[in-house]
């Protein structure tokens, strides 16, 4: 498999000299196998995206408007030829089709998901399902208004991706340590230090000493930290990378238009 990350900040996306080496887009990655293109989240990361494939998936954890900012400009959307599946979980009474027909309509948005040239096909999802020769499984996250991880297996490798989550110090991070476990690569929100932490606990994000715990507890090989809060520069987040290096030399931060292969 091949991860490209599209966007690694959370919240908001931002702009300028002082974003350059992580990133300003919001959170989108993108996970190829020889026959899927599979996304995950659809931030204003995805608008970028670089694939080839017919067949093409979106797996939204959660309907936050920073994971979903880049729906509106997907370029799949325009092209006939194209097929898209769309997957997630019922929120607030909504199927994640109601959930995308929400944001994509007046006053929000002109134009709604039943303009668009593709074959666009949204699918409710619980417990594990299968993209092609992918089969994933889903874990709710603790997160305001709920999230979805992801974990993806193919190729025999494994990926979990948690790009909103926040711990709880006790059973639902033991839960989500063994949803993670023996992963090759593990994406995880590391939005607070632990000083911000503190003052910004309940917002829904975690922290990278917290990730690292958890990496050890699932056994994990690699952790890659994401949703970088939109005030944390590069130089910031450089020394945040330097001291978690400094105790586990597979921990890095998520960098916009890095690609891991594993």
């Amino acid at each position: 498999m091949k991860i490209t990350v599209l966007g690694a900040r959370g919240s908001m996306p931002v702009t300028g000299s002082e974003y350059l080496t992580y990133g300003g887009d919001t959170t989108s990655y993108l996970l190829e196998t020889e026959t899927q293109a599979i996304f995950l989240d659809a931030g204003t990361g995805i608008v970028h995206a670089p694939f080839t494939k017919k067949e093409v998936s979106v797996l939204i954890s959660h309907p936050h408007l920073d994971h979903l900012m880049g729906i509106p400009f997907f370029c799949p959307f325009y092209e006939k030829d194209r097929n898209v599946n769309i997957y997630g979980v019922s929120r607030n009474g909504l199927t994640i089709r109601e959930q995308l027909e929400h944001l994509m309509a007046p006053p929000l948005w002109p134009v709604g998901l039943d303009v668009f040239s593709a074959d666009i096909r949204c699918n409710e999802i619980s417990g594990s399902f299968r993209v092609g020769e992918a089969q994933i499984e889903i874990f709710e996250n603790r997160h305001p208004g709920g999230c979805t991880a992801f974990r993806v297996i193919s190729e025999g490798k494994t990926i979990v991706f948690s790009g909103d989550y926040e711990h709880d110090n006790g059973a639902g991070d033991w839960a989500f340590s063994r949803f993670a476990h023996d992963a090759d690569l593990l994406i995880y929100d590391a939005h607070y230090t632990e000083t911000e932490y503190k003052i910004k606990k309940s917002f829904g994000h975690s922290t990278p000493a917290k990730g690292l715990k958890i990496m050890n507890e699932a056994g994990a090989k690699r952790i890659l930290f994401t949703h970088h809060d939109p005030f944390h520069k590069d130089i910031f987040l450089d020394a945040a990378e330097k001291d978690v290096k400094a105790i586990c030399k597979s921990a890095s931060f998520a960098r916009e238009g890095e690609v891991i292969a594993l």
